[in-house]
């Protein structure tokens, strides 16, 4: 029996956990349960699904039969290129992480090959059926195009055709920072939001847009490469990895901030211990960060007059910092927005690769099906 459009359908509903029988699935996609039974029938016979009479449902006094993702089809695995590791999760088909493995990155290395070395390896002792895979800079999620990533200095890397041509199995790709939008919406604080702005400051500054109910791509996926915007365009701005001037990665960026103490103190400290310092009143240390707010507000303002979201999520160590920061950034915040009775709300998380790495899972998982 050949399988229709209505299949894939069903396995996503079962795997998003949004239906667990016959009779939920029919409700669902508003079709008879002899047809609902009938195409069950077929996905159990391929091996995809599988009954689970602990998941039974009461339905009018009966049992309605539990129905499950055969776990034995395999696993998916998640990739990020991260600036300066490679991290790859494994993970079951019910999204529960089974290894996470890291491998250090550095400039004279060659990244894709220490990837496909460590892909090789889960490949021969695991049955893989999907790969999802995080890539910082722009991403063509369509047909698999890393366009331009400043960490590695790519231009129009064909990760997707490169990963399907050496192993056989679908690959998905997606931009880093908009895999921490899809790990809030899945598993976080904007479960419940259907538009929303994440915004990552680490060793470059990314956004990703969710906007009603679904990742916001743009024309040529261009959306969220903030830290690219010129805003310092003084003589002194600093060139950025880009190769433009005075980027906002250039300011707000761990490193330059690092950069910033050293050139005001003539002393190295790390960025954990510069916040730590402004924490404890070191008047010096505390203005490098005040001296952001004008940033955050530029940032924060084009958003709130473009996008309106419900929340912005802002990721990254400057989370650490005190109320002495975070409550002036939001007084000004309330003071400058136009719409007085917007109450924008803006969280803050601390940013760990493991999201962009997980999230890449979740993006394998939701895309499993699409091509069976």
């Amino acid at each position: 029996m050949k399988r229709n459009e209505n299949d894939i359908k069903i396995l996503e509903l079962i795997q998003k956990k949004e239906a667990a029988s016959r009779v939920e699935i029919a409700e669902k996609l508003g079709i008879s349960q002899a047809a609902v039974s009938k195409r069950v029938k077929c996905l159990m016979e391929l091996g995809y699904l599988k009954e689970n009479h602990n998941k039974n449902i009461k339905t009018n006094g009966r049992n309605a039969v539990g129905l499950e993702i055969n776990s034995n089809l395999g696993k998916v695995l998640g990739i990020y290129f991260g600036s300066e590791e490679i991290s790859i999760a494994l993970s079951d088909l019910e999204g529960n992480l089974l290894s996470l493995e890291k491998k250090k990155i550095s400039e004279n290395k060659n990244i894709r090959k220490i990837c496909f070395e460590m892909t090789d390896k889960y490949i021969a002792e695991e049955k893989i059926v999907k790969i999802g895979i995080a890539m910082n800079g722009i991403v063509d999620v369509q047909n698999g195009i890393s366009i331009y990533s400043a960490a590695y200095n790519w231009n129009n890397i064909k990760i997707k055709e490169e990963f399907e041509k050496r192993y056989n199995i679908s690959v998905v790709i997606e931009n880093g920072v908009n895999l921490m939008a899809l790990y809030e919406k899945t598993f976080g604080m904007c479960q419940k939001q259907k538009s929303f702005v994440v915004i990552n400051i680490g060793a470059g500054v990314g956004a990703a847009v969710y906007l009603n109910g679904e990742l916001y791509h743009g024309k040529d996926f261009g959306v969220g490469e903030i830290g690219h915007i010129p805003f310092d365009l003084s003589k002194e701005a600093l060139i950025c990895s880009c190769g433009n001037k005075g980027c906002i990665e250039t300011i707000l960026s761990d490193w330059r901030i690092e950069q910033k103490i050293f050139k005001i103190t003539g002393k190295k400290y790390s960025y954990d211990e510069i916040i730590e310092r402004a924490n404890n009143n070191e008047k010096e240390f505390r203005n490098v960060f005040m001296n952001l707010i004008p940033v955050f507000l530029n940032i924060i303002f084009w958003i709130t007059t473009l996008i309106n979201p419900e929340e912005i999520v802002i990721y990254g160590k400057i989370n650490k910092c005190g109320d002495f920061f975070w409550r002036e950034l939001k007084r000004k915040v309330k003071e400058g927005n136009l719409n007085k009775n917007n109450s924008l709300n803006i969280k803050s998380s601390s940013f760990d690769s493991d999201t962009i790495v997980y999230g890449a899972v979740i993006l394998a998982l939701n895309n499993m099906f699409r091509t069976i």
